[in-house]
């Protein structure tokens, strides 16, 4: 199994079309070689607009909450935001919460209780203020 992520900038012809130039390489520089190239999952990149009023809202809560400006990031991983995109066809999603990044899904993850409630705060404050203005 080979798991290629690909950037929101990057199609998805293009991407398979690497992996099938690896593939033939390792054909010539290895003739016993043989892969048979199956897509399993394929998940279009989705970013939501930092225009978008949940975005706004949400980065005024945090800097409101936490004193800081919060940082804009691509996952690199996959989270249910494609689905929320493309299934539920809502256009303002976005992946916020307590915890370090570079742990998550690893086996010494762990999340600080503080921060829990900060990104409680947060979150209650976003909801308040969307509901309040829509």
């Amino acid at each position: 199994v080979f798991d290629r992520r690909f950037l929101k900038e990057e199609q998805i012809t293009d991407v398979r079309n690497e992996v099938v130039d690896i593939l033939d390489r390792l054909r010539i520089s290895y003739p016993d070689f043989k892969a048979e190239l199956t897509d399993l999952m394929v998940v279009e990149s989705v970013e939501t607009d930092r225009e978008a009023d949940l975005v706004k809202t949400t980065t005024t809560a945090v800097e409101d909450v936490l004193h800081t400006t919060p940082s804009y990031i691509a996952s690199p991983g996959t989270y249910d935001h494609k689905h929320v995109a493309s299934i539920g066809q809502v256009s303002q999603c976005i992946a916020y919460g307590p915890g370090m990044l570079h742990l998550a899904h690893q086996p010494d993850e762990y999340c600080e209780i503080e921060h829990m409630v900060q990104s409680s705060k947060v979150i209650a404050l976003s909801v308040m203020r969307l509901l309040e203005s829509g």
